[in-house]
């Protein structure tokens, strides 16, 4: 601070030599000043200096444009105050606003409208530091984002203060109302009384920035709100005035330094009181809620509310992650996909197949239509030049044989007969060679060996025609020679004829050999062609072959692939229907990563190395770090989320919630259930290395536990130092656990006939594990009252205190007296020693209250004890029943507890006082509890029933004294001691005869002068105008005793009558019986 006025010093002169420069130098001021408006002061284009309320007025209107302010630096140089300007909040702000430690007052923000406070926005490039601001921001309509310093802030604040009054409906907080992503809080201080109805903060209101070293000095929502304490003590809802605030809106999310936090929070500090008694939801002495990182934070202040209260946070959302993963049906439809692509590409292996089998068989067609018309080619030419050769032989074999037919054998020599024969012989088998060489090809053309295997026969048959007609040629000569024309029957020129026989054999063995060795040739070409063809056939056979087998492969390979993805879905769905058995056995909603003790680097969803001192109160779920760990999805703030719940299987989400390194001091106390040292309620999360010195308090509730009421998932290496009390599940450690490692306690449990008591867990999950634990054996064993091997060991104190590791407050017991939650006195002792009576400090003194300490067993000191002051107002009436109207009241100064007996009595040998009748008598006593003292004297209030003069009389000593009194409506009231007999004394018939009586003669007396005056007036007026004036003695004389006369007379008459006056006064008494009311108690 000194530094940044000496800075300020600096600044001013620096500005007033420029000023006197200015006029020095007109030139040298042109250069280096320009006036931009009439009320700023600019001493270069990036620097504005503000001086006066029309400056910042200016300013304000200047930063309706983000580009006014970018890039300048605006400079406060003195206190300014804001009463009766026509300010308006700062629109938007990108600049450097250096406040140098100086005070904008008068703030005052009624306007309708939200994002509201000294500045509406602070950009991201924007900055204000050394600011403090005093006032009021309470604007109308929507009211949401609304701060003392800014409403939204985007940029940084630093070294700021704001003290006044801020309020709003969301997101509401003493500097900031909305802390955004990326934007810094840093090193100030709130002095507000701050009140909202969402997201409310003594800094921010919503901060998913970074907030750090700032302090809250003011209360936030520590108002009824429409609440109203009656006369009675018990709480009563005025619905008129919280119809909005409790009913439509709830009160959420209110914290010392920020209503509801995803950012950071470090090095921070509250000292101020958060919430009201029973009212409003997530209430915490740093953050109402929270699920970043809050660290290294201290909470001074009472903390109040009616469900999730905490000395840190109210309730603490774990830090959710959400991979979506592949569930059953994504992984389906990816295998079914699979399966598609694996089909299609069986399919498209087929069409492969299926095509090149096509292509080699639309080849291997044309080979065998090749082949086919080679063979049929050949077929075709061997067929013609055979048909042709047949039908020369034909001729020529006809001739011959017709020519042998007109031999006449008998004429031939025998010699000559064989040949004939033979020649016959020879025509007879080359005819059946022709006749085989006329039948047709009947087999496959394609067929290469048999068509070659064919036509190699047919040039065997050749061959052999040709060997037979070279025998016919060679035999026709040698036949000739030896047949004499008388040898020849009816045949002329036989010999002409021979000659042309043989000619045309010779002509048949040439074409015969021709046809033979065309034959041969073609067989040899037909060979090499079809051998060509049946090569390529061959080939395309093996490529068809090659393609069916690879077609084979890849179809059985793919086959196998269908199949084994038909297994993947069949196991896929088992698998799935198993998971999803497990998880509706399971039913965890979240997959908790809490259980992390490195915290070398803090992520989000942590709470680490924060204190809290102050007390806790609310009506459910109560712990001196978090009130709950949950995520709460329903808009009824009533009901957490429960995690066990449906699971979607194509999510897994991971929640880390650690509370790590915490310790609490304060006080815990709750209505109803949940209430836990560290952590009221903990659905999920880590609960690691924390330690709690502060007592755990549930009127009539269950689950209180020294760490936490109950835990979902891990408490570990924690640390229990407390008294704990409630009802069922009560536990040193933990009222109902999960998994709880190595923790210790040194507790006193308390219950009135409660269940589930242990010294470490009142009960816990079947399915977790309870090891490794240790306290201090006070008769109540780990869990349920049991203690098995493996789950805790109970240790004398001493064994105990010789563990490694353990706190160094374990060490020294604390017997506290405390006077409202502050000690006037601590007295530290070793464990089992005892608080002298002198030792006791005296309790400081308030008027109008009784009080004492309250009574606590200091003999054996066990663990570290509270003993409070109880202050008790006086109660100033009491009553003797519970009636409308109570038949007697005493008043004085009575200690709480005290009573009033009232006992209808007879009263025997006992008078009455003069004049007067005995009514009814009561035996009263006032008794006041032990040690408290007996009020010497009372004003009793005694209902006195009927009509006519009552009185109240005190029986002593067998007499009835008459008391001083006072009617009071239908109540006798009158001072007496605190206990006696009173009776109720009414005046005697006679007595109002005899005083009617009197009255009527002095009545009579009165008339009677009044009737002498008359007279003697009468005669003095005659004497006088007869005799002139006289002195009137005489006069006086007679009307004494007239009177006296009339005074007898009414004497006289009232003894006569005494009798007729009881029996008129018992008639006048039964009409005004008859005229009167009755009084009901």
């Amino acid at each position: 601070m000194k530094r940044q006025k000496l800075n300020s010093r600096r600044t001013a002169a620096l500005l007033a030599s420029t000023l006197v420069l200015s006029q020095a130098e007109p030139i040298l001021a042109l250069a280096d000043v320009k006036v931009e408006t009439a009320a700023e002061t600019v001493t270069d284009e990036n620097t504005v200096v503000i001086t006066s309320v029309d400056d910042l007025v200016q300013m304000s209107k200047n930063c309706v444009s983000e580009s006014y302010s970018k890039g300048k630096t605006f400079v406060l140089t003195q206190d300014i105050s804001l009463d009766g300007s026509d300010f308006q909040p700062i629109a938007v702000f990108a600049g450097n606003f250096q406040g140098n430690g100086h005070v904008i007052s008068g703030l005052n923000i009624t306007i309708s409208g939200s994002n509201l406070g000294l500045f509406r926005y602070i950009e991201a490039d924007g900055a204000v530091r050394g600011l403090i601001v005093k006032g009021n921001v309470k604007p109308d309509g929507s009211k949401k984002q609304i701060g003392g310093i800014v409403g939204t802030n985007r940029g940084t604040i630093e070294n700021c203060e704001f003290h006044g009054m801020v309020s709003g409906q969301e997101a509401i907080g003493g500097i900031a109302g909305t802390n955004e992503e990326g934007a810094v809080i840093r090193g100030c201080k709130s002095y507000s009384v701050t009140t909202g109805n969402n997201k409310t903060g003594g800094i921010t209101g919503n901060n998913d920035g970074t907030v750090e070293q700032c302090e809250n000095h003011g209360d936030i929502n520590a108002s009824d709100q429409g609440v109203e304490d009656s006369n009675s003590g018990e709480l009563s809802i005025n619905t008129d005035k919280i119809k909005e605030t409790v009913q439509k809106e709830k009160v959420n999310d209110a914290g010392g330094i920020a209503g509801y936090s995803k950012g950071k929070i470090s090095d921070c500090k509250n000292y101020g009181t958060v919430g009201y008694e029973h009212i409003g939801y997530n209430i915490g002495g740093i953050a109402g809620r929270q699920c970043g990182i809050i660290s290294q934070c201290y909470n001074l202040g009472d903390i109040r509310g009616r469900k999730d209260a905490g000395g840190i946070v109210g309730q603490f959302e774990p830090y959710l992650t959400i991979d979506h993963e592949e569930d059953l049906y994504d992984q389906l439809n990816s295998q079914l996909n699979s399966l598609s692509d694996i089909s299609t590409a069986l399919a498209r292996t087929v069409d492969d197949t299926a095509n090149k089998s096509t292509d080699s068989l639309d080849q291997i067609g044309d080979n065998m239509d090749q082949v086919r018309d080679i063979g049929k080619f050949y077929k075709d030419v061997y067929r013609e030049d055979i048909d042709k050769m047949n039908n020369d032989l034909d001729s020529t074999t006809n001739d011959m044989q017709e020519t042998l037919d007109h031999l006449h054998l008998r004429l031939i020599k025998d010699s000559s007969k064989s040949k004939v024969r033979a020649l016959q012989q020879l025509l007879h088998d080359s005819d059946a060679i022709r006749k085989e060489l006329k039948e047709r090809y009947d087999g496959d053309l394609t067929d290469k060996d048999a068509l070659k295997a064919w036509l190699q026969h047919r040039y065997e048959l050749l061959s052999q025609l040709y060997e037979n007609m070279q025998k016919v040629s060679e035999a026709v000569p040698d036949l000739m020679g030896s047949i004499t024309e008388d040898s020849v029957n009816g045949v002329e020129d036989f010999g002409d004829k021979i000659e042309d026989l043989t000619s045309d054999i010779n002509v048949m063995m040439d074409e015969i050999k021709y046809n033979r060795n065309n034959l041969k040739t073609d067989l040899e070409n037909m060979d090499d062609e079809l051998e060509v063809k049946i090569d390529s056939l061959a080939d395309h056979v093996d490529s068809l072959q090659d393609s069916l087998k690879s077609g084979k492969d890849q179809t059985q390979a793919q086959r196998q692939q269908l199949e084994d993805q038909i297994d993947q879905i069949r196991n896929t769905i088992t698998d799935k229907a198993d998971e999803v058995r497990d998880k509706m056995e399971d039913n965890d909603l979240f997959d908790d990563v809490s259980d992390n003790d490195d915290q070398t680097e803090l992520t989000d969803g942590t709470i680490y190395a924060c204190v809290n001192t102050g007390s806790i109160e609310a009506d459910y779920q109560a712990g001196g770090i978090a009130g709950i760990i949950g995520v709460e999805v329903s808009l009824d703030p009533e009901q957490d989320l429960d995690t066990d719940q449906e699971k979607t299987l194509n999510t897994v989400r991971q929640a880390k919630a650690t509370v790590q390194g915490c310790l609490n001091e304060g006080d815990i106390t709750g209505k109803r259930d949940y209430i836990g040292g560290v952590v009221g309620k903990a659905n999920m999360g880590a609960l690691i290395s924390n330690q709690n010195y502060g007592d755990i308090t549930s009127a009539n509730g269950d689950y209180v536990g020294g760490i936490t009421g109950s835990s979902d998932y891990v408490l570990r290496r924690n640390y229990s130092m407390c008294m704990v009390t409630g009802n069922d599940y009560i536990g040193g450690v933990a009222g109902w656990g999960k998994n709880v490692y190595e923790n210790y306690a040194l507790v006193t449990l308390t219950s009135d006939g409660g269940e589930w008591i242990g010294s470490i867990a009142g009960d816990g999950d079947t399915d977790g594990t309870v090891e490794g634990n240790y306290y201090v054996d006070g008769g109540i064993g780990a869990v349920d009252g049991i203690t098995y091997d493996g789950q805790a060991t109970g240790l004398s104190y001493d064994d105990f205190m010789a563990l490694d590791q353990m706190p160094e407050r374990f060490r020294q017991l604390q017997v506290s007296f405390l006077v409202d939650d502050n000690a006037v006195k601590t007295i530290y002792c070793e464990y089992g020693s005892s608080v002298k009576a002198s030792e006791i400090p005296a309790i400081p003194q308030k008027d109008g209250y009784y009080y004492q300490w309250e009574d606590v067993d200091l003999s054996n000191i066990t663990g570290n004890i509270k003993v409070h002051a109880v202050y008790q107002p006086y109660h100033t009436t009491i009553a003797s029943d519970d009636d409308k109207m109570a038949s007697l009241l005493a008043e004085a100064e009575f200690y709480p507890g005290s009573k009033l007996i009232r006992t209808e009595t007879v009263l025997t040998g006992v008078a009455a006082p003069e004049g007067y009748q005995l009514g009814k008598a009561y035996d009263y006593e006032v008794t006041v509890p032990e040690k408290a003292d007996v009020p010497d004297e009372v004003t009793l209030h005694l209902l006195a029933e009927g009509r006519g003069s009552l009185m109240a009389g005190m029986v002593k000593d067998g007499v009835v004294e008459l008391l001083d009194t006072e009617v009071d409506g239908s109540y006798l009231v009158f001072t007496a001691p605190a206990k006696g007999t009173i009776v109720i004394l009414k005046k005697s018939q006679a007595w109002k005869y005899a005083a009617a009586v009197g009255a009527a003669a002095v009545l009579a007396a009165v008339i009677g002068v009044v009737l002498v005056k008359k007279k003697r007036g009468k005669v003095h007026e005659e004497g006088e105008e007869q005799n002139g004036d006289g002195d009137g003695t005489e006069s006086g004389s007679e009307e004494a005793g007239a009177a006296e006369g009339a005074g007898a007379a009414g004497a006289t008459g009232t003894t006569e009558t005494a009798g007729t006056a009881e029996a008129a006064g018992a008639s006048e008494a039964d009409q005004s019986e008859s005229e009167g009311r009755d009084y009901e108690v």
